[in-house]
């Protein structure tokens, strides 16, 4: 797609279909991440930490995207450079078994190029959360449950829902 070039996380994510929702037809997501700013701090004129809380469901997919003269140089989640795939952005899966009630902790250190301030800059990142729900049958609108039942009965659906939110910090 020609505009994938120009728009930020075009096609997020990549593997699905998928479309924005009117309020009037948003799924029941009550466990849905939820991705809050805890602290910024800048460590000297072009350099910023940011430290994130990342609650609620933890089979999340995160994608993160410095925006222009900005460089993510470091990160909590593995030591040295963090890695770069696709079009300049940074991807993580978070999959473990904490209970929804605990935060996971994302600390991004960010770079500016020379001639600007880190303060000066902003946002400095865009990161998109997409939170996947399977087999959340008790909480299927009916409309979702309508479209499942819909299928023969010889096809074997696995009902996953992905919701996802896009911030810019």
């Amino acid at each position: 797609m020609a505009e994938c070039a120009k728009e930020l996380f075009c096609g997020l994510p990549r593997s699905l279909l998928w479309s924005p929702q009117p309020d009037s037809n948003r799924p029941n997501t009550p466990e849905m991440a939820q991705l809050s700013l805890a602290s910024r701090e800048s460590e000297n004129s072009a350099t910023s930490k940011l430290t994130f809380r990342l609650t609620g469901s933890f089979e999340t997919v995160i994608r993160l995207r410095p925006r222009a003269n900005v460089t993510l140089v470091g990160w909590n989640l593995a030591p040295g450079k963090p890695p770069m795939v696709g079009l300049g952005e940074h991807y993580i899966q978070v999959d473990h078994g904490l209970p929804s009630n605990e935060s996971f902790m994302l600390e991004l250190d960010l770079q500016t190029n020379g001639t600007l301030p880190a303060l000066r800059v902003d946002p400095l990142v865009d990161i998109s959360v997409a939170t996947l729900f399977c087999e959340y049958h008790e909480h299927f609108t009916k409309r979702f449950t309508a479209l499942v039942s819909s299928f023969p009965d010889w096809t074997a659906v696995v009902p996953c829902v992905r919701v996802v939110n896009i911030y810019s910090f």
